[in-house]
């Protein structure tokens, strides 16, 4: 109203004569900057760079932002309250996050991933038999059981657990890892927190909640894919051995 109180009649045609300047800078010179910009922050199509988006000014910021959260959030409307909060990750902590839509932005080492939701069925505590495989979201683990070889040698495969079954006690259960948890890793004389292993082995904090664990009566003897407990070591004493092997669904991240 005020434009046309100014302008008059001719509102419409300077409205439209403008527009179709601002997209002529758009085709002709901005599109090309934009693009050469995105492609120097984004790894894939659902992480940035840390330190390219660091270096770009803050107008390209926001608008590199704001294409990875339209495709979080399938071409839903994420508005500039949303774009500011993820700006906000680059100076925080890996492994803060920020909720948009039906996922989460999450600051990782050197990325901004941005991650849809788990899938419905969340990880749950499965008991184990004595063989076959249980099926759980985002994998399936198999038990087998045989004597041991008579030239035996660790499998370097980190899905695979080889166990001296003396020390496989019942009930065994298979379930997601839980803050405040420790056990003994191989080699190593103290308890240390699973949290830790994760760290170390460099699990982006987005994956984290998708690691289980398998327990032994009160026991943690393996974090599966990662790391085995040390009491339950294949040795020259050893008879008999279990073997899990975790086979991993990516599909079901």
């Amino acid at each position: 109203p005020v434009l046309r109180e100014v302008f008059g009649d001719a509102v419409d045609a300077l409205l439209g004569r403008t527009a179709t300047q601002l997209q002529g800078y758009w085709t002709h010179g901005l599109r090309a900057a934009a693009e050469r910009r995105s492609a120097a922050c984004f790894d894939g199509a659902h992480a940035l760079r840390v330190p390219a988006l660091r270096e770009q000014p803050e107008v390209w910021q926001m608008h590199i932002v704001q294409q990875a959260l339209e495709t979080l959030t399938a071409g839903e409307a994420a508005g500039g309250t949303h774009s500011a909060a993820v700006l906000g990750l680059l100076e925080a902590q890996v492994g803060r996050q920020v909720p948009v839509g039906q996922g989460a932005v999450w600051r990782e080492r050197a990325h901004l991933v941005f991650a849809a939701s788990p899938a419905p069925g969340a990880p749950v505590a499965v008991p184990l038999a004595g063989g076959g495989q249980v099926q759980v979201p985002g994998g399936t683990l198999a038990v087998e059981m045989e004597s041991k070889p008579a030239r035996f040698s660790p499998d370097p495969d980190p899905s695979v657990l080889t166990a001296d079954a003396r020390y496989v006690e019942r009930p065994l259960v298979l379930r997601p890892w839980r803050p405040g948890d420790r056990f003994q890793p191989l080699g190593m004389t103290g308890h240390k927190n699973v949290s830790d292993v994760l760290t170390d082995a460099q699990v982006p904090s987005h994956l984290r909640s998708a690691v289980y664990v398998l327990t032994s009566g009160s026991e943690i003897i393996w974090v599966v894919g990662h790391r085995m407990a040390d009491f339950v070591k294949v040795t020259e004493a050893t008879r008999d051995i279990v073997r899990f092997v975790w086979r991993h669904h990516s599909s079901d991240l």
